[in-house]
């Protein structure tokens, strides 16, 4: 029986109804709050921001307003970025908003329903927050007191020994004061067991915390799939905290229960408790003893995090803002001397103090994220509602200059008290929080913070490190991504995804790391090293590629070799065109590649304002003239304009993630029209165009071949050899010939343009490897003119400015040789080198890698490694030349075309070798003929240019302006000279 009427059908059911819900909603209800616009069904599930999410959020309200809204598989989600609105709803609204969301993951399946912090609205919430708040409310703080000043005094001590491990010890101090008040437990200096406990339960909590990250808390459907499930990875990722975070929350309880057993157990949360449990009487004993535990697991939960961050980020404020520094320290100095340290009965002496406390937890928000009707909006039940407390923190209307530390601003006019007159407190603004489900634990986590930071200022001058040769290392202001943030002292986590995996590395300590996606794991591979060991010496099993639905199945482009399965017919491509471009082959190819060139000198000469374009000329040039023996008109030339409609939609899918499709197969059965296939309506349009960029040019070569005009190139010559054989595979043969044309066409494609690139994403497409070398070089030029001198003396002393270089110059000319290499490792063109596949189970360094999993070269990890390239960030051509700077020498630094530039194993990039002749004699061209020089505006001031790369396959320059001035006044003459030869 077929299936698919029937599955067709309920889709279309499905879909009928859900587009009438939406309507007569629409209808009768008022509209949720403005947002971006989403899919049907999915919504903006694939647009939800993981990655310093509040301040796109931030973004949206400057678009949206202070309140926003977004849609994930049909639950809204409500963005409050002002103050104002997060206090009229969770302040006083907030019996209606003083539930949570339902979390599958975290709660649900791994086990942390106890948290009552997660816990949703009603008669448990309130008694465990009531048990809590009656142990933690201001009036008892003072009994903490001596607690908090011992663990203080240990950790400056601690300081003065191993200042090196300053966050370690900072973890120790809020450890012991929250240990030992929840438990009794005095914390080890090193290695302690419970700490350890936390720290390895509270990390898989922290990934699944955010919204978006499964795809479960969508569809919770999926969590009755079973474990073994293609996708249900996450079902063994909550299997693996479930124990973690049951370990939490029973083994510290049950240890003060034994201690209260044998009457050694000493005064604490928990013992305290227990014993008014048992002198009560309670008939619930169970339960109020279950109540306990779970807010002593809290306690202990909470002194992992926040108040860590909290010290981290005022000490990363104290480096950047020594100003301050040192005026909070003179009034430590005026009010305790050099007598003694700073106790709690000196807080109310210190307004500065305290003023730098306030101003560290508004600068810094160290939690940035926190059926109704508000503002005319409508705010559905069920819905979640998410504070931005980094929005309201920063808001210039609450907080002007929210950018600047400036702990004035919680200060009277005499700078003698604090105040919150002019600029609201930033603990009831955000920072621990709103209306009922406000930190119950602030206040000790506030007056641990204050006296940390009071003993610190009166010991210590907190000063920027060195490194070995004596030079300041700046702390950079950036913040890790999570429930809590932390300074960069604590991580180097960014945004870029090339950083990301460097972090990756140094916080598990190995060049090979890995993440899942549905099911789906990708290594990413750090070091060279592993890059060697996996790609080329094991190359035989990862030389496939992963599988591409949206571009080689729905959008015709399986016939590119460049993403085709390791395979015979793979082999068959890679064979036919490594015979023509091989190093032996490609002297035949000077002549295009000069006169090409010397071309290009003289558009610079006319119009030095398009030179991108001119560049991008010259290398279309020689690809279409070496493929299809095609010469480039000037403008709106026919296959520029084919291949440039083609290849826009295939460079939007080419990034992971960007379908859906590409990790659930199965959604390729759905009809065109169904809402959310629009990916299928994306690939029906582009199809046609990926099916002429093959055969359009190649189907031309062949009729000129029957006329008797055909022009020398790899289709006629390839051609030509098939009838010359009469091979009975002529066909397949031909198919292989057309296909490996067509690649050579899109490596060259994106090289032309005529007009203004008026969006980030025609810059994309107009970026191949070639012509983002050379846009590189120029820049590194810019900034570097001192290489670009040498350069200029080594092209003089050969050609004397009587003639331009050519390639027999190339082997006198080591120093351009070297700038060449030198630009490919400092620029590295394509960061990411296209995945690989693995075909079967490996191992590698203890680590098991699947088979299928996909495996990802960090190539611009691999070029800035400085154990392979010292002082990588350094413009230095010189790192490959010989003692005597007289010839090319790859022993103390490995050469860049194999370390990164051009792939890896037996997918490296065939064409190399003619792409950097092409780049060679663009760049010593150039150079003989021009001056390179900064540009400058109108009123004669020099515009520099910024070193800023974006890109995605290939990375390129930002936009920059240049000058080209001739070296001298025969250039012109000589140019056309060069012109006349070369024709």
């Amino acid at each position: 029986m077929n299936t698919y009427p029937s599955f067709y059908l309920l889709l279309s059911i499905f879909a009928v109804s859900y587009i009438l819900k939406l309507f007569f909603r629409k209808r009768r209800l008022n509209p949720v709050p403005p947002g971006p616009t989403g899919y049907p069904f999915v919504g903006n599930a694939f647009g939800i921001p993981h990655h310093h999410a509040w301040s796109t959020y931030a973004d949206w309200a400057k678009q949206y307003g202070d309140v926003i809204s977004y849609q994930s598989f049909g639950h809204t989600t409500i963005i409050l970025n002002s103050l104002k609105s997060a206090t009229e709803l969770l302040d006083k609204r907030s019996a209606n908003y003083s539930d949570r969301p339902r979390m599958i993951m975290a709660n649900e399946l791994m086990g942390w329903d106890w948290d009552f912090v997660r816990m949703r609205y009603g008669d448990t919430w309130r008694r465990h927050r009531r048990v809590f708040h009656q142990y933690f409310q201001p009036r008892t703080l003072a009994s903490y007191h001596p607690l908090q000043l011992k663990a203080t005094i240990n950790l400056l001590e601690q300081l003065s020994h191993s200042p090196d491990k300053f966050t370690l010890h900072v973890r120790q101090l809020v450890a012991s004061v929250v240990l030992r008040l929840a438990y009794g437990y005095d914390v080890k200096e090193e290695n302690d067991f419970y700490v350890g406990l936390v720290h390895r339960a509270i990390a898989p909590l922290l990934e699944v915390v955010h919204a978006g990250i499964y795809l479960v808390e969508f569809l919770p459907f999926l969590r009755y799939v079973p474990i073994w499930f293609p996708g249900a990875a996450f079902k063994k990722k909550a299997a693996e905290g479930s124990a973690r975070a049951n370990e939490v929350l029973e083994i510290p309880f049950e240890n003060v229960q034994k201690e209260m057993d044998q009457g050694i157990a000493r005064q604490s949360f928990v013992a305290d408790h227990l014993q008014r449990i048992k002198l009560g009487n309670r008939t619930d004993v169970l339960t109020e003893q279950e109540i306990v535990k779970n807010c002593a697991a809290i306690m202990y939960l909470a002194g992992s995090d926040t108040t860590v961050s909290f010290i981290l980020g005022w000490q990363l404020a104290m480096l950047h803002f020594p100003d301050v520094q040192r005026r909070a320290q003179t009034e430590l100095d005026k009010v305790i001397g050099k007598s003694r340290l700073p106790e709690f009965h000196d807080r109310p002496l210190l307004p500065y103090l305290e003023a730098v406390l306030y101003e560290t937890l508004r600068w810094h928000a160290i939690t940035p994220l926190g059926d109704d009707e508000y503002n005319g909006y409508r705010i559905p039940a069920g819905a979640t509602v998410t504070p931005n407390t980094w929005a309201i923190l920063h808001d210039p209307e609450l907080y002007p200059d929210p950018f600047e530390f400036k702990p004035e601003r919680f200060l009277d006019d005499r700078h003698e008290h604090v105040t919150f007159a002019q600029q609201p407190d930033p603990t009831i603004a955000g920072t621990f929080g709103f209306g009922r489900r406000v930190c119950p634990g602030r206040h000790l986590a506030l007056s641990t913070g204050w006296i940390a930071m009071a003993n610190i200022l009166a010991t210590y001058d907190l000063s920027k490190a060195k490194d070995k040769s004596g030079n300041t290392v700046e702390p950079k202001i950036e913040f890790k991504d999570g429930v809590v943030r932390y300074g960069v002292t604590l991580t180097l986590c960014k945004c870029c995804v090339l950083s990301l995996f460097i972090h990756w590395t140094r916080e598990y300590g190995s060049d090979i790391v890995s993440y899942n996606s549905f099911g789906r794991t990708t290594i990413v591979l750090n070091s060279f090293k592993a890059v060697a060991d996996l790609l080329d010496k094991r190359s035989a099993d990862y030389s496939d590629r992963p599988r591409m639905i949206m571009a080689d199945e729905f959008m015709g482009w399986h016939w590119d070799f460049a993403h085709m399965p390791y395979s015979d017919k793979w082999r068959r491509h890679r064979r036919a065109f490594h015979q023509y471009f091989q190093p032996r082959n490609l002297t035949s190819y000077y002549p295009v590649q000069v006169k090409v060139a010397i071309n290009l000198l003289e558009q610079l000469s006319t119009s030095p304002e398009k030179f991108d374009q001119h560049i991008r000329q010259m290398v279309g040039s020689v690809v279409l003239r070496t493929a299809y023996g095609y010469e480039v008109k000037a403008e709106n030339d026919y296959y520029i304009n084919l291949v440039h409609k083609a290849i826009l939609p295939l460079l939007e899918v080419v990034h992971a993630g960007t379908y859906i499709v590409e990790y659930l197969p199965m959604l390729k059965h759905v009809p065109a029209w169904l809402p959310g296939a629009g990916f299928k309506r994306k690939a029906v349009a582009s199809f046609q165009y990926a099916t002429d960029v093959a055969n359009v040019p190649f189907n031309d070569v062949k009729k000129q071949i029957q006329d008797g005009t055909a022009q020398q190139s790899f289709v006629a010559d390839s051609l030509q050899r098939i009838l010359d054989d009469n091979s009975p595979d002529a066909a397949d043969e031909e198919e292989t010939v057309k296909n490996c044309a067509g690649i050579m066409y899109l490596a060259g494609s994106d090289t032309v343009t005529y007009s203004p690139i008026d969006t980030e994403r025609d810059r994309l497409i107009y970026t191949t490897q070639t012509v983002s070398l050379l846009l590189a070089w120029q820049l590194a030029m810019l900034h570097h003119p001192e290489v670009q001198k040498r350069a200029q003396m080594e092209v003089d002393k050969l050609c004397g400015g009587s003639r331009l270089p050519d390639f027999d110059d190339r082997p006198l000319m080591p120093y351009v040789e070297a700038v060449l290499l030198e630009t490919m490792r400092w620029h590295a063109i394509v960061p990411l080198s296209l995945p690989h596949r693995v075909i079967h189970d490996d191992e590698y360094n203890g680590y098991h890698i699947p088979a299928g999993a996909t495996v990802t070269p960090n190539a611009w990890a691999i070029l800035h490694d400085p154990e392979l390239y010292p002082s990588p960030y350094r413009f230095m051509p010189e790192r490959f030349l010989d003692e005597l700077q007289e010839n090319i020498s790859f022993e103390q630094q490995p050469d860049p075309a194999i370390t990164g530039t051009f792939g890896y194993g037996r997918r490296i990039c065939p064409g190399r070798y003619l792409a950097m002749n092409t780049a060679w004699i663009a760049i010593a061209n150039i150079l003989a003929a021009y001056n390179l020089e900064k540009a400058t505006d109108s009123e004669g001031n020099i515009v520099e240019p910024k070193i800023e790369f974006k890109g995605g396959l290939v990375s390129h320059p930002e936009p920059y302006k240049i000058q080209y001035s001739p070296r001298f006044d025969e250039v012109p003459n000589l140019i056309a000279t060069a012109e006349l030869t070369a024709a």
